[in-house]
């Protein structure tokens, strides 16, 4: 996971809104709104100013006190149309 933000992290400039959150067991689930824009090419597009939104929600087990697996929902074809526009 932490290789994915530092992916991300290197390709846009974002900050995120919790929309809601939920516990059971092991297991915690996130929704969250993504605003940003790009900083570095990314599938194809390039970094132009525009901004994007997009929601996410993702599923986070834990053991031992850390994460050990996660299950991520995004709505990439939104993130797409919006960069192509």
């Amino acid at each position: 996971m932490e290789e994915h933000l530092e992916f991300m992290n290197s390709i846009m400039e974002w900050e995120f809104d919790l929309i809601d959150m939920a516990a059971e067991g092991d297991t915690v689930a996130v929704r969250f709104r993504a605003r940003g824009k790009l900083i570095a090419e990314f599938l194809g597009f390039s970094p132009d100013g525009r901004v994007f939104e997009v929601e996410e929600a993702q599923f986070l087990r834990f053991k031992d006190g850390k994460i050990a697996e996660v299950w991520r929902l995004n709505d990439m074809a939104g993130l797409i149309q919006q960069l192509s526009a």
